[in-house]
């Protein structure tokens, strides 16, 4: 295949989406923590408002991911070996981003708890979540 193969093309455009998806949830789990930490309500339901995105870039990406696994059935010049095991790896690793955004989502959850709590949480413990 060249470089120029559509198949390649739309690999590279869903490992991409992959990558901003790693940094949504980066964005959202430290969010979620620091919703915790300052006890910050409004900031807790912002980061649990943000999981739709997750949630609707996780479709995109495993859709695009069938997509191109079955076009490339029907292409004359198929996926390598090698790309076919990357398509695989970023169908897993969206699924993973996907579980540790509801993770995110459930710390988040838990700010109401620790603003309703007369005792702090300790600061090594923020620490520790980094």
């Amino acid at each position: 295949m060249t470089e120029q193969d559509p198949l390649l093309i739309r690999l590279d455009a869903i490992r991409a989406d992959l990558v901003a998806q790693g940094r949504r949830v980066q964005t959202l789990v430290d969010r979620a923590f620091d919703a915790v930490f300052t006890a910050d309500v409004a900031l807790a339901e912002q980061v649990i408002a943000s999981d739709d995105d997750v949630d609707d870039v996780d479709v995109q990406i495993e859709r695009a991911s069938v997509s191109l696994l079955q076009d490339s059935t029907e292409h004359t010049a198929a996926l390598t070996e090698r790309q076919l095991r990357s398509v695989l790896t970023i169908v897993k690793v969206n699924n993973e981003l996907e579980r540790i955004a509801d993770a995110g989502v459930s710390i988040a959850q838990r700010a109401d708890d620790v603003h309703r709590a007369s005792t702090p949480l300790p600061e090594t413990l923020r620490v520790m979540c980094n």
